[in-house]
């Protein structure tokens, strides 16, 4: 027969208590900040199309200097389309962030 105790729990009489605590805590711990980062805020993604979308609105601001009246009526439409029906907000609130409302 085998003898008992070493075997099967004889490991973890060996650990001590405050090991398998810090280890518990640590592992919360790592729990935690991947949920954050996974479930968290995430950064503006900052791609292709973005930077291009800020160089056409940056050029149809200064043409304009903030009022919708005064674009060709292919910005116009491109401008509604990308803002749902509210580019002239949009127009505005980009041209006086940047300085170029008249």
């Amino acid at each position: 027969m085998a003898v008992k105790g070493e075997a099967n729990g004889g490991m973890l009489s060996r650990i001590p208590m405050p090991v398998i605590i810090a280890g518990i805590i640590v592992l919360i711990a790592f729990a935690g900040w991947m949920g954050y980062r996974t479930l968290g805020p995430q950064p503006d993604p900052v791609n292709e199309l973005t930077i291009a979308q800020d160089q056409w609105m940056d050029k149809i601001a200064k043409e304009s200097g903030g009022d919708i009246s005064k674009l060709a009526p292919e910005d116009l439409n491109k401008l509604q389309s990308q803002t749902r029906g509210h580019g002239d907000l949009a127009l505005k609130a980009f041209a006086k962030k940047h300085g170029y409302l008249k």
